[in-house]
């Protein structure tokens, strides 16, 4: 994904430039300050994410023998951190701590905020969240969202909260919108996209995510994906709980694909709640997959049945020895039963194994099913993985993998394949996992910088790209903003790449190079108003690199790339690649 956001004292002077001193000093001006941002856009590459949710009760009231303090945290494992959960006060407008004894720090103690955003100082990198709601949330979210006012104060509030104790930003787990509370969700997350975008004139804007319903009917519902995915940054869809003890017969937790079975709906499984999302218009690189440490358990009717969709007791297993809970294993707990003479099979149909002995059964996902989804979010190029919750994976070692198996499984598989974000911005099924009824052609493939809109009543300019919320930037004349995309696909030579001018004015363009060729790369653009041509350099073939040039161009007239270059200097065919152009001021 190329990320192009111009802070609003660079994005002014250029334009004052074009208009106080003409094209030529323009020129050089934009060039040398998109070089800085390039520069400062490639030290903070948006590879994979790996969103883990840390919960308060498991660092205090958690039974000792897995109870989970912030310092055994393995802060190197997660790309972000949620703490879990803040409540939300109506009376004050603002989120609040759960337990404000052991969370806020005072004289002699340091409270689990503090604690907790000092894991940052063991991975400069990380970005903590604060999670906000839960279960039985819905009706504060409810009242809180009735008017802008009450909107805008919570937001105001709700800011201060998370810069005075050191986070980077806040996740909304309302559980769950329903139809008659859709619009009011959206206009939550608008109100908090613009008021948050606001705030952060001098400072990197807070980060504002949701945690997302995995259920189709929750979905449909609730959500209204096209609106909401442009005011987040990411989207932890929780695509587990997919069985529990309400079941009639054995299921798994967390399947990865669907079962041709009649016991088993077609829509309760990764690969489908993820399409619902997708389909629906999320953006790919905002999806994130979640995965769970916890199984689902059962006990069986027929000891001598032990398959998937064998018959169930109503109300799932007993409570495991470590987290005691009915109906859910933890993997330590399943750990400890395989190591006691438990009988694991592998699942290929999902992709999950399943486990049993005697008339206990439970299915649920390990280090290879781990990989196995890792492996499809590369694939289908979505945005990472989310954790449900760090403390279900097996931080005491019972396995005797070391701490952490799951996501040290995660880690690795990500490594071994770094991002190539040719199509994580795309919304829209590709044809292995087109299972959604309403997969239709209203989402084509969308260009990574996403709207661009101006308000001529006071100059002021927004864009909103792919990893970024709407910025505004005020400016002292008028000025047109505009974009055309041009994707170089794989089939394509360079010399069909190019860019037809909507109106004549002064435009920016881009060259991204979206997979890893090494460095070096250049391209040459011609414009059909120029008698010359320009090549521009791309340092880094990786997700956020690109390259810059400025031309004049006539309304209707092309800008084309008619030559790649190799890091040897030598012509070559393109590799995959993105050409955008950005109307800088009409004329």
């Amino acid at each position: 994904m190329f990320v192009f956001e111009l802070k609003r004292t660079s994005c002014c002077m250029a334009f004052l430039c074009i208009i106080q001193f003409g094209d030529a000093m323009a020129r050089i001006f934009l060039l040398t300050v998109l070089m800085v941002l390039s520069m400062q856009e490639k030290s903070n590459v948006a590879g994979y994410i790996t969103a883990c949710y840390f919960t308060s009760w498991s660092a205090l009231t958690s039974p000792t023998q897995v109870r989970l303090p912030v310092e055994d945290v393995d802060a190197s494992l997660c790309t972000h951190l949620m703490y879990a959960f803040a409540s939300l006060d109506i009376q004050s407008m603002s989120v609040v701590a759960l337990d404000p004894f052991h969370e806020y720090s005072r004289a002699g103690m340091t409270g689990l905020y503090e604690q907790f955003n000092q894991l940052k100082s063991k991975n400069p990198n990380l970005k903590t969240l604060l999670s906000v709601g839960g279960q039985s949330s819905g009706r504060a979210f409810s009242q809180l969202s009735s008017s802008k006012l009450s909107l805008q104060q919570f937001a105001q509030n709700t800011m201060k909260f998370l810069r005075k104790h050191g986070f980077d930003g806040l996740d909304i787990d309302w559980e769950y919108p329903a139809a008659e509370t859709k619009d009011k969700f959206t206009f939550l997350l608008k109100i908090l996209s613009e008021e948050f975008s606001n705030e952060a004139t001098n400072k990197e804007p807070l980060l504002l995510t949701i945690a997302g319903a995995g259920g189709e009917d929750k979905i449909r519902a609730g959500y209204d994906i096209k609106a909401i995915s442009k005011y987040l940054d990411y989207i932890f869809v929780m695509t587990y709980d997919f069985s529990g003890s309400w079941n009639k017969v054995t299921g798994f937790d967390s399947p990865l694909r669907a079962r041709n079975d009649s016991n088993f709906s077609p829509v309760y499984n990764v690969q489908y709640a993820l399409n619902v999302w997708i389909n629906g218009g999320a953006d790919r690189s905002k999806v994130i997959m979640g995965l769970t440490g916890a199984g689902a358990s059962f006990t069986l009717r027929n000891i001598t049945d032990h398959n998937v969709g064998a018959p169930v007791q109503d109300g799932g297993g007993p409570p495991g020895p470590l987290y005691q809970q009915k109906g859910r294993l933890m993997y330590p707990e399943i750990c400890q039963s395989l190591k006691k003479g438990w009988t694991r099979v592998w699942d290929e149909e999902q992709q999950v194994p399943y486990a049993y002995r005697g008339d206990q059964w439970v299915g649920y996902d390990d280090q290879q099913s781990f990989g196995l989804k890792v492996q499809y979010v590369i694939d289908e190029h979505l945005g990472g993985v989310m954790f449900w919750e760090l403390s279900f994976d097996d931080a005491k070692n019972y396995c005797k993998n070391g701490a952490f198996p799951l996501l040290h499984v995660v880690k690795q598989t990500f490594a071994n394949h770094p991002m190539d974000s040719n199509k994580t911005s795309e919304t829209g099924s590709t044809d292995a996992v087109s299972q959604s009824s309403d997969a239709t052609e209203e989402n084509p493939t969308t260009p990574s910088h996403r709207t661009i809109t101006t308000d001529s009543n006071n100059g002021t300019v927004h864009f909103v790209t792919s990893l970024t919320k709407d910025t505004g930037v005020k400016l002292k004349s008028t000025v047109v903003f505009d974009q055309v995309d041009e994707n170089i696909g794989e089939a394509y030579s360079p010399t069909t790449g190019e860019f037809t001018a909507p109106v004549s004015g002064f435009y920016l363009f881009t060259i991204q190079v979206m997979a890893t060729y090494g460095s070096g790369l250049e391209y040459e653009l011609k414009s059909e108003d120029s008698a010359y041509s320009t090549r521009v350099r791309v340092e880094s073939a990786w997700s956020t690199s690109s390259g810059t040039a400025v031309f004049h161009v006539q309304k209707g007239h092309k800008v084309k790339v008619i030559k790649y270059y190799g890091p040897d200097g030598a012509l070559r065919q393109s590799p995959w690649s993105r050409f955008s152009g950005f109307l800088l001021r009409e004329s």
